[in-house]
């Protein structure tokens, strides 16, 4: 699997939250078509959603959501992970999710499972997943070949990638990709 960093927040490294507050959001369940406001945050810890209830703090149940608005970044659940959310990051005919994660490395040295160079200390990554229209999630290679592939080995996809001199093992170009995809 593929998946990129991206730096703690001094703050975020007690708490673990994408944003380090409260963030005002919607909430829309399965099965009803009403959106609830709510105030919540996203726990890279634990892949879940928090929301405030009479001052209470309360996980949402991943399976009982449709979906999740919290500030300008919209998530939701799958059957592959019901207690998990995936970010959209591209919405369209191919989606493009992310699931936050959070792992263990060790300063200074380049083998996630070594303590030889330095102190443990915890790293919030994403994996990049695919999900088409009425599919489950499917992790996501960063492999050219793979994605073009999965794109219908489109001509225009392929000069998309060259003109744009796209890399996709950059968040904010593989994000480009997908988004002219589902323009298409």
């Amino acid at each position: 699997l593929h998946s990129v960093s991206f730096p703690i927040s001094l703050k975020q490294t007690h708490n673990l939250y994408i944003y380090p507050e409260w963030v005002s959001g919607w909430l829309s369940l399965k099965g009803h078509s009403k959106l609830i406001p709510l105030m919540a945050r996203f726990n890279i810890l634990t892949g879940g959603v928090e929301f405030k209830s009479r001052k209470q703090i309360r996980m949402l149940q991943a399976n009982s959501v449709d979906m999740v608005l919290i500030g300008s970044r919209y998530f939701i659940s799958d059957a592959t992970s019901p207690t998990n959310y995936y970010e959209i990051l591209s919405n369209g005919r191919l989606n493009l999710l992310g699931s936050h994660q959070l792992i263990e490395t060790y300063e200074g040295s380049n083998n996630l499972t070594s303590s030889v160079n330095g102190k443990k200390k915890r790293t919030a990554i994403i994996v990049y997943y695919y999900k088409k229209e009425d599919e489950v999630a499917t992790p996501l290679k960063i492999r050219r070949k793979k994605i073009l592939a999965l794109m219908g080995d489109d001509e225009s996809m392929r000069q998309f990638i060259e003109t744009g001199i796209l890399k996709l093992s950059k968040k904010e170009h593989l994000v480009k990709l997908f988004d002219f995809y589902n323009g298409i």
